[in-house]
């Protein structure tokens, strides 16, 4: 009786029309990318999000109007604890201070201020580690508001130069994305047949990741991140000699995968968009930022080589 009780009562809810809606460094780490010439295509449709209703489209974000700001900032990695960044220091030059964040991976962000210096002890192994953390020469941050990842890498840089307001949002991609049309189209792009493309990133509504194996040719190794936007592709190659113990990255056995990639944060710009990626190999990890403007992507500094084996 209970159970009928229930089924009505449910029953006559739902046709009295209540409904619910929902809102919503060492060179030895990794030799040194070279970016490709571009390369444009129309991009296969990907499933989209559902558009928004007008209240609730977000607001655009703010642009990154000079590249050359990057240059003010400095990369860290957290404490165990994750209330201290540390970052490298050679003795000379003088650290960010003031109004700062720092950017962590999928562009999550937290307060920091400059808390001074510290020299190495007689214990420093040389890894850029959390386990390593008291006894690396570095630049000292205290986390003021939110709390560090332990080990992550960071983009420390005032707030007044890059803040919120101008990342896009970070999400991973579906890896179960059908990428055999993927394939044909770059296959034709590139000229070079293709062994995988798989999705990485998503970032803001438009721009989306992969990573992209080409085949085997004698000894001649090609991967590459690949971009796509406004029905483009843009793409940033990582040509290699094979070699069955070190091709791209030290011991990496020859092959490279898209475990090893991960993403810092993309920020707007004037022109296109700025991405920083970041690749980890067997001796450590790489954090590159790229431009992707005018049909190109392009390097820029700075760049962190994190050297952390055995972590």
């Amino acid at each position: 009786m209970r159970k009928l009780w229930i089924a009505l009562f449910a029953a006559v809810f739902v046709l009295s029309g209540c409904t619910a809606t929902s809102s919503k460094g060492t060179s030895s780490v990794s030799p040194s990318p070279t970016a490709s010439a571009s390369n444009e295509t129309p991009t296969p449709s990907l499933t989209q999000t559902p558009s928004l209703e007008p209240s609730e489209t977000p607001k655009p974000p703010d642009k990154l109007a000079d590249l050359t700001d990057l240059s003010k900032g400095i990369f860290a990695f957290a404490n165990h604890s994750g209330d201290k960044l540390l970052a490298e220091w050679d003795g000379g030059g003088e650290p960010p201070k003031g109004d700062l964040i720092a950017i962590g991976d999928q562009g999550r962000v937290v307060s920091v201020s400059f808390a001074g210096s510290q020299e190495a002890t007689a214990e420093d192994n040389g890894r850029q580690t959390s386990q390593n953390f008291d006894q690396r020469k570095g630049w000292l941050y205290e986390v003021t508001e939110g709390n560090a990842t332990d080990n992550e890498s960071y983009f420390i840089i005032d707030k007044g130069l890059i803040n919120e307001s101008m990342l896009l949002p970070l999400s991973l991609a579906d890896k179960q994305t059908e990428s055999e049309t993927l394939k044909s189209d770059i296959e034709e792009l590139k000229g070079r047949k293709v062994e995988s493309v798989s999705p990485l990133q998503q970032m803001g509504n438009d721009q989306r990741a992969y990573l992209v194996v080409f085949a085997r040719e004698g000894d001649d190794m090609l991967a590459s991140l690949a971009f796509s936007s406004d029905e483009k592709w843009v793409f940033h190659d990582f040509p290699a000699t094979y070699d069955e113990f070190s091709t791209w990255r030290v011991d990496d056995g020859g092959v490279i995968v898209a475990e090893q990639f991960s993403f810092l944060f993309a920020a707007a710009t004037e022109g296109g968009f700025l991405v920083g990626y970041k690749w980890m190999g067997f001796e450590g990890e790489n954090v590159v930022f790229l431009s992707i403007a005018d049909g190109k992507a392009t390097e820029i500094g700075p760049s962190y080589d994190r050297y952390m084996s055995p972590i």
